[in-house]
């Protein structure tokens, strides 16, 4: 599921939701993950949003923090 799909991303602007929809994509293909189906897209999706909902905007940062705790964690991505 893109990350536009997710309900969560309607109270972001549409410049923060291509940030957003950027992130995944990134994240999606450092952590391998091929296809939208996969269920570890939907629990990137839910970090990047959860990370930007606390304010962080900046496409490398969010990626940066999103991809450090999602491999902290051993199943979750």
């Amino acid at each position: 599921m893109p990350i536009t799909h997710i309900s969560d991303t309607a109270a972001f602007d549409p410049e923060a939701i291509r940030t957003l929809a950027v992130t995944y994509d990134s994240a999606c293909a450092v952590l391998h993950v091929a296809n939208d189906a996969d269920p570890r897209a939907t629990v990137i999706a839910k970090k990047i949003i959860e990370h930007a909902r606390h304010g962080e905007r900046d496409p490398i940062r969010l990626l940066d923090l999103v991809l450090t705790e999602l491999r902290r964690v051993p199943d979750a991505a």
